[in-house]
């Protein structure tokens, strides 16, 4: 995840307004990691996205395999209000 962040956030996710990582703590399994990427608009987040299909992030994705439910990765969008 930290090779992740080095590569991907100054490149792709470049129009990201904040990043963190969070994991299980209380009521959830400590093994639930989320990645939490914050955008202006959702056109920007469509760009970041579209970037991922890129060759050099084929990588990242073969190292996570391994380590994801088959089934149980999802996405979310939300909008913040304050």
């Amino acid at each position: 995840m930290n090779a992740w962040k080095e590569e991907a956030l100054p490149t792709v996710f470049r129009k990201a307004k904040g990043a963190r990582l969070l994991a299980g703590h209380v009521g959830v399994s400590a093994s639930h990691l989320v990645a939490e990427y914050e955008f202006e608009s959702l056109v920007d987040w469509e760009e970041s996205i579209a970037g991922m299909g890129e060759p050099r992030f084929v990588k990242y994705a073969e190292a996570l395999a391994p380590l994801v439910v088959a089934g149980s990765q999802r996405w979310e969008i939300l909008k913040v209000l304050g």
